[in-house]
């Protein structure tokens, strides 16, 4: 690791709470990635995106490798009650296993919250 700062990989960091969360690990001057497949609410963090979406394993699994975060806070979800099968879910389900599976497939994560 080329500093002693954190890195920490924030999955649906361009919604609100992950816009917020990026704004408070700034000022604890962590390294920041944001993982959205949706640009961030906040044009500042624009710096800080990695456009993918977690359904998409490849190219998570290749974001982990390069930027082998130490921290992971997993946001990406849907939020709304309209969906009307599993299928409409499937950033919940499926996204939720290829985090855990990219977090698996390097060796500085430390923390993992979802």
């Amino acid at each position: 690791m080329d500093d002693d700062r954190k890195i920490v990989l924030v999955t649906g960091g361009s919604g609100f709470i992950g816009t917020n969360l990026i704004r408070g690990l700034e000022k604890a001057a962590a390294r920041v990635v944001n993982v959205d497949n949706r640009a961030p609410n906040d044009p500042r963090h624009a710096a800080y995106w990695a456009e993918c979406d977690v359904l998409d394993f490849a190219r998570l699994a290749g974001i982990f490798a390069a930027e082998r975060p130490t921290q992971v806070v997993h946001l990406a979800a849907r939020t709304d009650v309209e969906g009307k099968t599993l299928h409409d879910y499937q950033a919940n389900i499926q996204g939720t296993a290829n985090v855990l599976s990219a977090v698996n497939s390097v060796d500085t994560v430390q923390r993992l919250i979802v």
